[in-house]
């Protein structure tokens, strides 16, 4: 059992005369979490009314609100069932479950909706309201789904279990989403000396900012408290202190020392963005573009990075650059990214510089200028910016703009790597199996997929699949390599779809099943992988899983034979003898 297990807390919600429904869903839950616990390094905590709340009186507030509180806020993800009612309205929604599905949803937490298909239709006033509400949730782009109404079968389970799978791989990749944004809320000190203006012009203001900066680490004596930070920040920030009020803000954004409330965080945020503040001039860019405590409007996002821009804030060029560069608030332009990237890069900011570094590469707005783009490259790479580095080790493993060195490319990929960049993660694993520019090492190249596969990359997915198949640096498990090949293949990966299938027709992990290798050798197959044509044409060549059928099983080996597949040339050949 590994030493951390991240837990994720998933809300099942639904009226009362859901509960079968509801019921299987845990169920399903808690099967998923006996895999997840060793292939994941994660489990979820199932959280249902009334078994998950506790019982309190919060004046102001109805049971709704309080379940809400309780269940939908402080969860990761969210199962909504409904059988044949909509349940009881609410003074804010036509039901306590469509409240929570709206609060889910408008929070950006996934939330999945299914409805019951009851075998008998009834024209009660109860059915009419649960069908409207299904239609005005389509009507918004909300996906839905069906349940099963008599039998909670496998292929039920499966889907959530599928739906899991999914969700966590958002959730991981989401927190490295924002890795290109300038992470200027998260300081370590809460004044730097390009704060003197704002100390000189308000001493007092600035000794109640230290003070808090202390409370907050804990330092020269002062026990640590953010309850005591925040108090302190609030004493400057009330006084108008933008450090104070920026401050302020990230606290209530982390919700730390005060309840969490990126409404208020917003609030703060414009203050200081409105007494000229830089910093926060680019986190309320953030939260405009993003829609974090306030409507998302793209138009104000680009008006804030560009002022602080313009007072050559380099975090700040470089996000008008990447609106510039991506169109967003602003004329596409790579022209003008580049213009922006570059006086950002020129301050030595190491993402400006490696984004500069990528349209010089990839001739955006510029001639293309391999040799150009590595040297941004390497500067954002010595200054730590994964990217850069990422970036640099595969120009060196290609022999793009720079001698080919696979030395070099698997150095930079494992410090690319070892800042969490799933991609590097995953070339860097590819570089240790093979022994490329490293020394071998398939335990060492297991470790580096998996830290991939649990980002959700793919490729990583389908490779540490093949690893637990052969036994190469891991224990030997057919039923941990088809888990990873599924995990692959539902996001499209021909060839671990093609793995999957040999799985089903081997029985090797799963349970022997024609009909499931058949579809997933079909999906490899459409994706023109030619082991899979040729696997597909042996069925049809020997009616397993389908009828027999000869001149299929002929379209399937040309497919693969015009790929110059041997096995399916010596199939073709061998077809009509």
């Amino acid at each position: 059992m590994p030493d951390y297990i991240e837990q994720f807390r998933v809300g099942i919600i639904g009226p009362v005369d859901a509960e079968k429904a509801k019921n299987s869903i845990e169920h399903a839950l808690l099967t998923w979490n006996q895999s997840a616990e060793s292939m994941l390094q994660c489990r979820v905590i199932p959280q249902r009314w009334p078994r998950d709340t506790v019982p309190v009186h919060e004046p102001g507030h109805d049971g709704q609100e309080i379940t809400n509180h309780q269940i939908i806020e402080n969860a990761d993800i969210i199962f909504a069932v409904f059988n044949v009612s909509l349940g009881t309205p609410t003074p804010r929604a036509e039901s306590g479950t469509a409240e929570e599905i709206h609060l889910a949803i408008s929070s950006g937490k996934p939330c999945h909706v299914y409805f019951n298909d009851p075998d008998t239709i009834t024209d009660s006033d109860e059915w009419q309201r649960l069908n409207d509400y299904r239609k005005r949730l389509q009507y918004s782009n909300v996906l839905t789904g069906t349940w099963p109404n008599e039998q909670i079968s496998d292929g039920w389970m499966q889907r959530i279990i599928t739906a899991m799978n999914h969700d966590i791989k958002t959730l991981r990749a989401d927190s490295n989403t924002r890795d290109h944004i300038a992470k200027t809320a998260d300081l370590r000190n809460y004044q730097t000396e390009k704060d003197t203006p704002w100390r000189d012009a308000d001493p007092i203001s600035s000794a109640q900012l230290d003070l808090a900066s202390k409370y907050r680490d804990g330092s020269d004596g002062l026990p640590q408290s953010y309850e005591k930070a925040a108090e302190y920040c609030r004493y400057a920030a009330m006084w108008g202190y933008a450090p104070a009020e920026f401050a302020l803000s990230v606290l209530y954004r982390d919700g730390k020392g005060v309840d969490k409330d990126l409404t208020e965080s917003w609030i703060w945020t414009r203050k200081s963005a409105e007494h000229g503040y830089p910093k926060a001039q680019v986190n309320l860019g953030i939260a405009y573009e993003y829609g974090e405590g306030c409507d998302r409007n793209l138009d104000q996002a680009a008006h804030w990075y560009q002022v602080a821009a313009n007072a050559s804030f380099a975090p700040a060029q470089n996000e008008l650059g990447r609106l510039y560069e991506l169109g967003r608030g602003v004329p596409q332009s790579y022209q003008q990214a580049a213009i922006w990237y570059r006086k950002a890069a020129e301050q030595n900011y190491a993402l400006s510089q490696n984004n500069l570094g990528v349209l010089y590469g990839r001739g955006l707005g510029m001639k293309q200028d391999r040799a150009e783009a590595n040297r941004w490259y390497r500067k954002a790479a010595e200054n730590g910016n994964k990217f850069g580095q990422y970036n640099l080790g595969y120009n060196y493993a290609y022999g793009f703009g720079i001698e080919q060195n696979d030395r070099e490319a698997a150095r930079w990929y494992g410090k690319a790597a070892a800042q969490g960049l799933a991609e590097a993660q995953f070339r860097f694993g590819f570089c240790l199996a093979h022994g490329i520019g490293v020394e071998q090492s398939n335990s060492d190249a297991c470790d580096w997929y998996r830290k991939a596969a649990m980002q959700g990359h793919v490729g990583a997915e389908c490779n540490l699949g093949f690893m637990y198949e052969m036994g190469r640096g891991v224990d030997q498990s057919y039923t941990q390599a088809a888990y990873w090949y599924r995990m692959a293949a539902d996001q499209g990966n021909a060839q671990a779809q093609c793995n999957l299938g040999l799985a089903y027709e081997n029985g090797r992990g799963l349970p022997q099943n024609d009909g499931n290798a058949m579809h997933w050798y079909r999906k490899a197959a459409d994706q023109d992988l030619a082991e899979a044509q040729w696997r597909l044409g042996n069925f049809y060549r020997s009616g397993i899983g389908v009828l027999q059928d000869v001149k299929a099983a002929e379209y399937w080996y040309r497919k693969a034979a015009a790929q110059e597949y041997a096995r399916a040339i010596d199939s073709l050949a061998r077809l009509h003898k």
